[in-house]
């Protein structure tokens, strides 16, 4: 049985907007948490204001952070590289259908001239 979609309110950089997903919520929840505390790892180690700024050096720390991760297979991890493939296919997957979620929910959100 699917999922029934949910709406979540996102606060982040000073923009509050709500998105529509099946997800469950409190994963949504945890990444937006996680996806704080990398802004807070930015803000803390560079001088910017600018919210547009932030979240692409955010973003460029994470994709760092996940092709590091590819890239060198850790011995800490229990998953074999096969695992880890499907793992991030499927993290691939999810990101880009809340990108297209956040992308519709944006569009129906912005004022008509």
């Amino acid at each position: 049985m699917a999922n029934r979609p949910e709406r979540v309110k996102i606060e982040l950089l000073g923009t509050t907007f709500s998105i529509q997903s099946d997800e469950d919520p409190e994963y949504l929840r945890s990444m937006l948490l996680f996806l704080e505390e990398k802004i807070a790892q930015v803000k803390d180690s560079v001088p910017l204001a600018d919210p547009l700024k932030i979240s692409i050096l955010t973003s460029l720390l994470i994709a760092d952070e996940l092709f590091k991760s590819r890239q060198e297979p850790s011995s800490e991890s229990p998953l074999s590289r096969t695992d880890n493939d499907l793992f991030s296919e499927e993290v691939s997957e999810i990101t880009q259908r809340l990108i297209r979620q956040l992308d519709a929910a944006l569009t129906e959100e912005e004022p008509s001239d």
